[in-house]
């Protein structure tokens, strides 16, 4: 049931994008569902999510491919968000999850205070 719940939501949540609003907030819904979950309130996600999934942003479109040859210059740049999602879900369906996160982890690990770690928390 639990599982059932969470990937229900997250299919939900899959348009939006990770920041919201004009204040630039960020997206907490994917963490706030898996709490509801696994604290055994699963049976409160729909309704949670019906009232949260009104303020949010879609993901940004795509603009311009990232690549295996220009990855660097789109490291850091929230413009290539939606580029970003593009690149890496295209990573996951051609190559299994656990070797495009080994080769990306060392990659973004330098990274990872940036956005209050909040990569690595959904990650």
């Amino acid at each position: 049931m639990t599982s059932e719940v969470l990937s229900e939501a997250y299919q939900r949540l899959h348009h939006a994008g990770p920041e919201w609003g004009e204040n630039i907030l960020t997206n907490h819904g994917p963490m706030a569902v898996e709490v509801l979950v696994r604290r055994g309130h699963a049976a409160r996600v729909t309704g949670w999510l019906d009232r949260y999934l009104a303020r949010l942003d879609d993901l940004p479109a795509a603009r311009a491919a990232i690549t295996d040859l220009n990855w660097r210059e789109a490291l850091g740049d929230e413009r290539r968000i939606g580029d970003w999602t593009a690149y890496l879900t295209r990573e996951v369906t051609e190559h299994p999850w656990r070797d495009v996160l080994g080769r990306w982890w060392p990659r973004l690990l330098p990274g990872i205070v940036a956005g209050t770690t909040h990569g690595v928390i959904r990650v």
